[in-house]
């Protein structure tokens, strides 16, 4: 039943793509021929001509080995076909799971002694799984470790498929282009002080908790009357006083937080190369602190504007729009051309919404800082910023996984 459903579902996907098949000599193959051209020479010079049909016997054996494991290496590896990887979501640098399906197309031999590998022949990226035995007209699940080494979103994943098998003389690699869903999600830095970014008079005490989403704080006891619910009775100050006593309290109105990330517009660019390493720290800090506000319940919007895919979302309260919030700054990118500042002039009307009680944060590069009323602005690229905000250097650098998608 395992190998007819992983049939069904590889059926229905995009098949992954042949690359090269490379056949290489091993150091024991090299030892091979050296120590039969040196047996040989040794032959003829102790026996001389009455030895030669001895070295002719030696020689036909080894390039008979030869043969047969260039060959039947080369045969193996033809019928093996892999799959689709699986979809995969991760934070960049973080070490996951990767599973694809593995098929052998049929023939009269197994495979054996096979290396499975990241990447390409040129990019050697670590070993993903070893496989002892790949019995003929069979399929397997095959999984291994991938390290995500950078943000964004990947269409395909390079995969070599490799064995010396039978005599280890000869090593065929095929190198395969696997159809995946690999999402690298920015990395969370770390925070210091951040509630000090909104102004106290940003956050008011309401006469009462009157929506069940304000936060709420205790202001005083009273005594309990017919009619009142029993449900806030402070039961040892009950006990003290001998009658009952009810807690009452205040909400605690916060404003709703709305994150800007502003990219850098081509203007400010002038030529240069893009600022990658501060932007990436600036996607980063967006993303902590939506995690930060979400996990105190704050109500949270995100946008971003002069990005490649721009976007805007209203993810409201609680943890469980985090995932949302960071698929999306996962694929923004730097604009690169004219012909990508045509989806940001969408999201001009964002910043004029309805919401009296929004208190922004932009997060940019090279805009100064400022802080008003109803706006803190933080700049990355300026010393001050560090005073909230520590970020993980390991975000920017690293190889990249191949096929990202536009």
């Amino acid at each position: 039943m395992r190998e007819e459903s992983l049939h069904a579902d590889e059926s229905e996907e995009a098949e992954a793509d042949f690359l090269t098949l490379q056949g290489k000599l091993t150091s024991t193959a090299f030892s091979l021929i050296w120590g039969t051209v040196g047996l040989s020479l040794l032959l003829l010079l102790v026996s001389g001509a009455s030895a030669l049909a001895l070295v002719y016997g030696i020689l036909s054996v080894v390039v008979l080995v030869f043969a047969t494991n260039w060959f039947y290496g080369r045969a193996v590896l033809r019928m093996l076909q892999p799959g689709r990887l699986e979809p995969i979501s991760g934070f960049s640098w973080e070490q996951v799971t990767a599973r694809f399906g593995l098929h052998h197309l049929g023939g009269r031999f197994a495979a054996r002694d096979v290396l499975i590998s990241h990447g390409s022949e040129e990019s050697r990226r670590g070993l993903f799984s070893y496989q002892a035995n790949i019995e003929a007209d069979s399929s397997m699940w095959v999984e291994g470790p991938l390290r995500l080494p950078r943000r964004g979103r990947f269409d395909h994943h390079g995969i070599r498929i490799a064995s010396s098998f039978p005599f280890g003389l000869v090593r065929w690699t095929a190198s395969w282009r696997l159809p995946a869903d690999i999402l690298a999600l920015p990395r969370l830095g770390a925070l210091r002080d951040a509630m000090s970014l909104i102004p106290v008079e940003q956050e008011t005490l309401a006469a009462g908790a009157r929506r069940l989403d304000d936060a709420e704080e205790f202001h005083t006891l009273k005594t309990w009357r017919p009619g009142m619910s029993q449900r806030q009775v402070h039961w040892k100050a009950s006990a003290r006083r001998g009658r009952l006593m009810v807690r009452e309290m205040q909400g605690v109105r916060r404003p709703r937080i709305r994150l800007e990330l502003l990219g850098p517009t081509l203007e400010a660019q002038d030529g240069k190369r893009p600022p990658r390493f501060l932007f990436e720290q600036s996607i980063c800090l967006t993303a902590t602190l939506a995690d930060f506000f979400l996990r105190r319940n704050y109500q949270v919007e995100v946008a971003a504007q002069n990005v490649g895919h721009p976007f805007y979302l209203d993810v409201g309260r609680g943890r469980v729009g985090l995932y949302q919030v960071l698929s999306r700054l996962a694929e923004v990118d730097l604009l690169q051309d004219e012909s990508d500042r045509a989806g940001t002039t969408s999201l001009q009307g964002f910043r004029n919404g309805n919401h009296r009680e929004v208190f922004r944060i932009q997060i940019n590069l090279g805009h100064g800082n400022a802080r008003h009323a109803r706006l803190q602005c933080l700049d990355v690229a300026h010393p001050g910023t560090r005073r909230w905000f520590h970020a993980d250097r390991r975000f920017s650098t690293g190889l990249a996984l191949p096929g990202r998608s536009a």
